[in-house]
């Protein structure tokens, strides 16, 4: 199935759109995935983006910070309280005038989060990243369309 057949809805619209006549065209043809001591760089991970698309990534979803984000870049190390709980997908990147690098993420918790429904986190080279979000990574390559 492809992202057009599950437009993203908040959680008051959950209906189901599976239809078997288009999921069984689709087969997964690869994953990558990465943890922590596999010591992925910024760079790395940005290969990745560019090469396979958007990938799961898991943050400390349960701060403060993460759980109130409304606008802008998060660039608090203090978002991270030492543990992931929460999955997230990276779906880009980018570059502000000053040359920072920000990963951009689509939550699920619906429009009414963050920046209708995403977030963008600073780009921290080695560590767990701001929330954590640089210490895994998912990303499966599906055929079939």
């Amino acid at each position: 199935m492809k992202a057009s057949d599950y437009p993203y809805l908040d959680k008051k619209n959950s209906n189901c759109f599976y239809s078997s006549l288009k999921a069984d065209k689709a087969k997964v043809v690869s994953r990558a995935s990465w943890k922590p001591s596999d010591n992925l760089s910024v760079v790395q991970i940005v290969q990745r983006l560019e090469s396979g698309g958007p990938f799961v990534t898991y943050v400390d979803g349960f701060t403060t910070m993460f759980m109130g984000y409304k606008t802008g870049i998060l660039n608090n190390p203090c978002c991270f309280g030492g543990r992931v709980n929460h999955g997230v997908v990276t779906v880009g990147y980018g570059i502000t005038g000053n040359f920072n690098g920000y990963w951009i993420i689509r939550n699920h918790w619906g429009t009414s989060w963050g920046d209708a429904g995403y977030m963008r986190l600073s780009m921290v080279n080695g560590g767990p990243g701001i929330c954590g979000n640089q210490l895994y990574g998912d990303q499966l390559t599906m055929m079939g369309y």
